[in-house]
């Protein structure tokens, strides 16, 4: 998952896992050119 994060104000690839009613984020970080670029032309 990519997503956008005010607190940081950066986009940050995300792993995350479905739980019942949602997802729990397990990890997180920084996002490349090429995971920025996607994000940004919506291609997600």
């Amino acid at each position: 998952m990519i997503g956008y994060t005010n607190s940081r104000q950066q986009i940050l690839c995300l792993i995350v896992l479905p739980i019942d009613d949602g997802y729990d984020g397990i990890n997180a970080w920084q996002a490349n050119s090429t995971y920025r670029r996607v994000y940004q032309e919506g291609q997600l």
